[in-house]
């Protein structure tokens, strides 16, 4: 028989009926004579929204280090061009 790990809370993905997979954080706590009482709930959407959430601040993390890149590049060209005016 399965018994659940030794910690109060845990998440299980399970095979759903229709096929899909669902993650369920489970609660759970002892009481006395040995009980155990356990709470499950289906986080499935929460943790899909996270992980987009995650890759999307990757994505933005990612052009910033290509917007600062760009406008260090910019800055130098401009002092560049400015010398380059300056100077006959």
């Amino acid at each position: 028989m399965w018994s659940p790990p030794n910690t109060p809370e845990f998440r299980e993905p399970l095979l759903h009926k229709n096929g899909s997979w669902r993650i369920l954080s489970w609660a759970s706590v002892a009481s006395s004579g040995g009980l155990r009482f356990a709470n499950a709930r289906d986080v499935t959407d929460s943790r899909l929204i996270e992980e987009k959430l995650h890759a999307q601040s990757m994505e933005i993390a990612s052009k910033n280090v290509e917007l600062e890149r760009a406008s260090r590049m910019k800055s130098e060209f401009l002092a560049t061009m400015s010398h380059e005016i300056r100077t006959p």
